[in-house]
């Protein structure tokens, strides 16, 4: 059970298992994955089907490990309630931003929705930085102005603020124009409301240096059952989902030589059942039970920031 944790951990990049000191409330969090949930769903509906690919293409989108993080909002050092904050990556020399969204809830007066007339404002969602010397620079990185029915969400893609620099942290500050006392954005200053903003943020890792494709070995071994249970682990506070744990498996078992009838055989695998039977080193040389093909599964866990 160790190794596996381990595994898993290095899998998700942790040191650790993440310490959870403070509870996001479970309705923003059934929100926001309903929300990421209708924009995957939208982005199958409308992206078309891709070409056919080279191997080097293909070897490149499966070395690049896509991750989605959703990160509430939280307060920055010493600013307004008009600022707000999401802790994103700490891998920004390793990964590139190729979504990000953020969700603001606005919320209109109940006198105003009796009206049934549209009611028109402008938001101005605008990024915080340091200038230095105690200054901020604000720079404005998308404006929408909508036409408010009801009270409900509403996306704003920021990708643009964070796709050349990828930092662990990102400000940013809401501007409602026309907003008044009729239509109120929903950042912090109700603390544990269930409409904190949020940030959807999928990144990609780099590709690294291209690795050349070979026929798996096969042999007579065969795949064994294993079910990790994160109970059981001890894990069900920080991981989400899979719940209560995923079908893991291992191969394990004898290769018979390769040179029988009823075995096919790599390459890679001949050369080396002919090196055994022809050096001195026969002994030291055999063919192993492992794995040809191992399938991926989503995980959805809480990370030390407290993020998803």
């Amino acid at each position: 059970l160790e190794l596996i944790k381990r595994q898993i951990l290095d899998r998700l990049g942790l040191d650790a298992r993440p310490n959870i000191t403070k509870a996001v409330p479970r309705k923003a969090i059934h929100t926001a994955l309903r929300r990421l949930h209708a924009e995957d769903l939208i982005t199958q509906v409308t992206t078309p089907a891709p070409e056919d690919h080279d191997d080097e293409q293909q070897e490149h989108h499966e070395e690049a490990q896509t991750v989605e993080i959703i990160s509430f909002a939280e307060a920055g050092e010493s600013t307004p309630f008009s600022n707000f904050e999401f802790k994103t990556s700490d891998n920004a020399e390793t990964t590139v931003a190729s979504r990000a969204v953020t969700w603001v809830f606005l919320k209109l007066y109940a006198d105003k929705m009796a009206m049934r007339k549209p009611v028109s404002v402008t938001i101005d969602l605008a990024q915080v930085r340091s200038a230095g010397l105690g200054l901020q620079q604000v720079e404005t990185v998308v404006r929408r102005t909508l036409l408010i029915t009801r009270s409900g969400w509403h996306s704003f893609n920021v990708v643009g603020a964070l796709r050349d620099v990828l930092e662990n942290k990102v400000t940013f500050r809401v501007r409602c124009y026309g907003c008044g006392s009729v239509v109120k954005p929903m950042l912090l200053s109700d603390v544990g409301h269930p409409h904190h903003p949020f940030l959807v943020l999928r990144t990609r890792s780099k590709p690294g240096k291209r690795r050349s494709k070979r026929q798996a070995d096969k042999g007579a071994c065969r795949k064994h059952s294993l079910f990790v249970s994160f109970e059981q682990l001890g894990w069900d506070d920080w991981i989400i989902a899979p719940m209560p744990g995923y079908q893991a498996n291992f191969c394990a078992g004898g290769c018979p030589s390769v040179q029988y009838p009823e075995t096919t055989a790599s390459f890679h695998a001949l050369l080396g059942d002919e090196k055994r039977f022809d050096t001195p080193y026969s002994t030291y040389i055999s063919p192993c039970c492992t794995p040809t093909k191992m399938s991926s599964i989503s995980m959805l866990y809480f990370d030390k920031d407290n993020n998803i």
